[in-house]
């Protein structure tokens, strides 16, 4: 359980930038890192399909994802932090 935190990320506007943050939890390191990569390489996949059509709303998707390393209490922690940002976190 400790990934499924990370099946859902945040979508966060970014006017000063023109970008806009998806910020998900996901396992990328740990027993399921090879799960984590692959829908970290899917997403991007998609949001490069979708940012070179000119993105949403005229914005590109940016993914910044933290790595829960498969354990729920770092997937929470990690999720208050996306939670609490109002740009993409470091």
């Amino acid at each position: 359980m400790g990934g499924a935190s990370g099946l859902y990320g945040r979508r966060t506007p970014r006017a000063r930038t023109g970008r806009l943050g998806h910020r998900p939890v996901r396992p990328l390191t740990g027993s399921n890192a090879a799960f984590g990569k692959d829908i970290c390489d899917g997403a991007l996949a998609y949001f490069k399909s979708v940012n070179a059509r000119g993105g949403v709303g005229g914005k590109n998707i940016e993914l910044v994802t933290r790595d829960d390393a498969n354990d729920r209490k770092t997937a929470g922690a990690n999720t208050q932090k996306q939670l609490s940002c109002h740009r993409p976190c470091p």
